[in-house]
């Protein structure tokens, strides 16, 4: 790439770019804490429920590898 200014485009500075950075880290954070908070009241639904021991099996089921099925080639489709 050359250095060639375009005429009339301010150049970013480092205070731009730190502004930058510094807004992708706050929502980064939001939405840990929101996926955080889904994660919990999922739980909590669960475990409100009685099921947490026929969710378990549910999941096993639907998302456990079988031992003859190779991991992590991506070749595969999903089925849903």
């Amino acid at each position: 790439m050359s250095n060639i200014k375009m005429p009339g485009r301010k150049s970013l500075t480092k205070s731009d770019i730190v502004r930058a950075i510094q807004g992708l880290i706050n929502h980064n954070q939001l939405l840990s804490q929101r996926l955080d908070d889904v994660d919990r009241i999922l739980g909590d639904y669960i475990t409100f429920n009685k099921n947490m021991d026929k969710f378990e099996e549910y999941l096993d089921g639907k998302y456990k590898q079988h031992e003859d099925e190779p991991s992590g080639d991506g070749s595969s489709a999903s089925k849903k």
